[in-house]
């Protein structure tokens, strides 16, 4: 008969994914997880399987987590390019500061693991392409609405939008100024108007 488990999948699973954030897949051990998290390697195995799963479980969680943070930001706007720039401002805090050494796990992830065979890799496709379509219908609306470039398909702006943010990510690491942060996404909505 199994053993019922002592600790709670989810908390065990945001520890984790702060520790793969911090240190990337390569750089991060399951004995520096078991170090985090307190929960011997043993059962670390049996809730997620090895390092990879359980890498991929974080991706999973950190891109559900980046996509609901959206939804919410854009239910409670009141317009498209108002949601465009809360998130912006939003993503764009995390990238100054005391944590902003660590970017994006989405896209730290991509620039170490985009050549290799993983189930990160597929996990972040579907969440790009789910995410560019929820940022492609509000663009859709800001056309509409007037907030918008007619002359730029909602697809592209919401692929231009991305990869700007992306850049914000690593430009970030790299010790971008929260002056520096505001005047970049203010160039960003520019373009878009």
């Amino acid at each position: 008969m199994a053993r019922p488990r002592e600790f709670d999948t989810n908390e065990v699973l945001d520890v984790a994914l702060g520790v793969f954030w911090e240190s990337g897949f390569q750089g991060t051990t399951l004995a520096t997880i078991e170090e985090a998290t307190g929960v011997k390697k043993a059962s670390l195995f049996a809730a997620y399987g090895d390092k990879e799963s359980l890498f991929t479980k974080a991706i999973e969680r950190y891109t559900s987590d980046g996509r609901e943070l959206f939804r919410n930001i854009v239910n409670k706007s009141s317009s498209p390019k108002e949601a465009i720039r809360e998130w912006l401002a939003c993503v764009g805090q995390m990238y100054v500061g005391a944590k902003s050494r660590r970017g994006c796990l989405a896209v730290n992830t991509i620039v170490e693991m985009a050549s290799l065979e993983v189930g990160a890799n597929e996990v972040l496709q579907r969440h790009m392409k789910q995410f560019s379509k929820q940022i492609a219908e509000q663009f859709a609306k800001g056309i509409e609405n007037g907030e918008f470039r007619s002359d730029i398909a909602p697809a592209v702006a919401a692929k231009f939008l991305l990869s700007c943010v992306s850049g914000l990510s690593v430009t970030g690491k790299n010790g971008l100024s929260k002056t520096e942060m505001a005047s970049s996404i203010e160039l960003i909505l520019g373009a878009l108007e």
